[in-house]
């Protein structure tokens, strides 16, 4: 600008803060050949004592950096800046006189993102449910490709931002929401889904000897334990793993406060007798994990006619009923949780 009353140029940059209605006009910069916006930056290019020099500042803001200075090589008396891609070309001329001076051109790489913010698919909007039965902490994550100046409205709250935004403690629900970018009119909109927690649910069930896992709700990755010991971590709702009598299967979810699965594995609760009904020789089969088993026989009038421990051999327990009279018998096998089976002696 022109100061006709103190007959001298003047530099001058007018900006306005973000939130801020009216600009401001400041001559306390350096000034320069040339000034170029990308995103939220503003760039400053020109001459310092011959050499070309590059300033930087957040967009809104007069507060320049110095981010390049040449500090060896020709120096020159003036130049034309064209900026194409994030890259200054620099054409530049020496002070010298005639009519054949050579050009010069340097050519600088302003490290900035070209990609246009109003481009559809600038931004990528992620949601994060949440993670605890009314924790109320979802959170929705906003990323723009284009930095930039943008602005949006969620739950009644104003929030901007530049590139990046993660908007915490959301309730679950659905978020109807536009982003908008300072000085287009332009907006863009979306519907997101913040899905609410849910308490770790589902069964374990028990085949031989695997116990077969199906999770119904909760979050994975999924925790297996047994017996106090981490066996591996799941992404899988349906999956099974070996186990013998008497081991403690738990299964967590990635949090805790979704709670947990747990069974104490019993695999004589199914415990059956063959042949029955027999003459008297019964065979119980019963898991190879088991060496001994306490039995207790009773006949139909609950008198107690054996009481032994019996030791298995290849996965099974013969009992010998052939010298008592025929009827109906019950054996009692004695877990912490008894079971009780049924014996008819023909």
């Amino acid at each position: 600008m022109r100061d006709l009353d103190n007959n001298v140029t003047k530099d001058l940059h007018t900006y306005k803060p973000a939130g801020a209605t009216e600009f401001i006009t400041s001559e306390d910069f350096s000034g320069g050949a040339a000034f170029y916006t990308s995103g939220a930056s503003v760039f400053l290019i020109g001459l310092n004592n011959g050499r070309v020099y590059v300033e930087k500042a957040d967009g809104g803001t007069n507060n320049f950096e110095r981010v390049y200075e040449a500090t060896g090589g020709r120096r020159y008396d003036h130049g034309v800046v064209h900026i194409e891609n994030g890259k200054a070309y620099y054409y530049l001329m020496e002070d010298s006189s005639g009519s054949a001076q050579p050009l010069y051109l340097q050519i600088i790489d302003l490290d900035v993102d070209p990609v246009d913010p109003t481009l559809p698919n600038n931004f990528t909007i992620q949601s994060v449910g949440e993670t605890c039965v009314d924790k109320n902490n979802g959170k929705l994550i906003i990323n723009a490709a284009a930095a930039f100046n943008y602005t949006t409205t969620i739950n009644g709250e104003t929030y901007n931002f530049i590139k990046d935004i993660t908007i915490e403690d959301l309730p679950p629900g659905t978020y109807n929401f536009c982003i908008d970018m300072d000085g287009i009119n332009r907006s863009n909109c979306y519907e997101v889904t913040i899905e609410a927690a849910q308490d770790l649910t589902g069964k374990i069930e028990v085949s031989k000897q695997s116990a077969n896992v199906s999770v119904q709700t909760g979050k994975g990755p999924y925790t297996v334990i047994k017996n106090g010991k981490q066996l591996f971590e799941t992404y899988q709702s349906n999956f099974s793993l070996d186990v013998n009598h008497g081991d403690k299967i738990q299964i967590k979810s990635k949090e805790a406060c979704q709670g947990e699965m747990e069974k104490t594995i019993n695999l004589l609760q199914d415990l059956k007798a063959y042949p029955n009904p027999s003459t008297g020789l019964f065979e119980m089969y019963i898991p190879n994990s088991i060496d001994t088993i306490d039995l207790e026989v009773y006949n139909i009038q609950s008198q107690l006619v054996v009481s032994k421990t019996f030791t298995a051999s290849a996965g099974k327990v013969q009992l010998n009923l052939e010298n008592k009279p025929k009827g109906i018998y019950f054996v009692k096998v004695n877990l912490e949780k008894p079971v009780f089976i049924k014996l008819i002696k023909k």
